[in-house]
């Protein structure tokens, strides 16, 4: 299954992600993961700091703005603010303002997209991205998220089109190729696909879902030990992850290794009853129970 992605908000930038919570198993051909990252602006420190520090730093934008109503970086500041502490509706009043006070602030109309991209208003978003990359052409966090709303559009095309221009600006972001990936696999092209999640392994030897994609592929274009060992890289990065010990015990099982799949099935199990996952633990146990005959 694909876990389809988040944004990053842009004072600073500050780069925040929500990961999509587990979905349950379609069936056993599961789906390519994917991780959306949208990007936020933010002060320096916000990211790290607890709620009160968070609360106080949302006082401090408020007295900011008393004393100067005009000032439209303090408003994207305290919007950000906000959105921290889960406000995101009052965070678009904020973004809205900032941009009333200055019509050619592009991380504020980044940041309002980025929210609007999170309420699940794309269309919105990509608006607001184009009228920021139009005030900056070389806004790679622009380019990436209005590819990421593209794609949830269904438009796979003009997403990897924007992920093309956003690798141009920074051919170095593992992410951008990931999602690139996840656009050409959902168009068909498997081994485009394939290879942009090995540029992605190649930046970050530790993205466990680049891997966990690649094996995926790699098991329906048939090169199941290759995908084998994607999966034992997944489950070395963690070795909590259902979806690969789910997949590595299905391919092992087409290959004949009854024991090797069983063990990865019933550590699936395992953990999927810990989680409570129990529609997920009981088409694993029937998976067992097919192999065991």
């Amino acid at each position: 299954m694909k876990i389809n992605l988040v944004m990053v908000l842009c004072s600073s930038i500050l780069s925040f992600q929500f990961i999509p919570t587990d979905r349950a198993f379609a069936d056993s051909n599961l789906q390519p993961q994917q991780i959306i990252s949208y990007q936020i602006a933010k002060e320096p420190g916000l990211d790290n700091s607890d709620l009160d520090q968070k609360q106080q730093l949302l006082a401090d934008y408020d007295r900011s703005i008393a004393v100067d109503p005009n000032n439209a970086e303090a408003y994207l500041n305290r919007g950000t603010a906000k959105v921290k502490l889960g406000e995101h509706r009052a965070a678009l009043a904020d973004f809205d303002r900032a941009i009333a006070l200055d019509s050619n602030y592009a991380q504020a109309y980044y940041n309002r997209g980025t929210i609007q991209a999170r309420l699940g208003q794309h269309l919105a978003a990509i608006n607001d991205y184009d009228r920021a990359i139009k005030l900056d052409r070389n806004f790679m966090q622009a380019y990436y998220n209005r590819g990421i709303a593209k794609s949830s559009l269904g438009q796979k095309q003009a997403a990897i089109a924007d992920y093309d221009r956003a690798i141009s600006i920074d051919p170095s972001n593992a992410r951008i190729y990931y999602n690139r990936g996840n656009a050409k696999d959902d168009l068909g092209k498997k081994q485009a696909a394939i290879d942009d999640y090995s540029l992605a392994i190649e930046i970050d030897s530790s993205y466990s879902m680049a891997y966990y994609n690649r094996g995926f592929i790699k098991a329906e274009l048939g090169q199941k030990q290759v995908a084998i060992a994607d999966f034992d890289r997944v489950i070395a990065i963690d070795n909590n992850n259902i979806n690969a010990y789910y997949r590595r015990g299905n391919i092992k099982s087409e290959l004949g290794d009854k024991s090797g799949a069983i063990a990865d099935l019933t550590k699936a199990a395992e953990l999927a009853r810990e989680r409570q996952r129990l529609d997920d633990y009981q088409q694993i146990v029937r998976s067992i129970q097919k192999i065991q005959g």
